[in-house]
């Protein structure tokens, strides 16, 4: 991912966006599937229950490596 602004186009982070937003719709998708709260995933997972709302929320990436747990 480009960190300087001459790497990237002006579309790109709203790109970026979009893509959190479709990751994190589904990630609460297959949550809730599995009847689990954030809370839950979040002690399986190894991580903070803020990780996971904002990885749902769209407002964090998400590591492949975290994807998965």
């Amino acid at each position: 991912m480009p960190t300087r602004p001459h790497q990237s186009s002006e579309e790109q982070p709203l790109r970026w966006a979009e893509r959190r937003t479709i990751v994190g719709a589904r990630r609460r998708e297959l949550r809730l599937g599995q009847g689990l709260s954030q809370e839950a995933l979040a002690l399986e997972a190894g991580q903070g229950r803020n990780v996971i709302s904002g990885t749902e929320g769209g407002r964090k990436g998400v590591a492949s490596e975290a994807a998965c747990a």
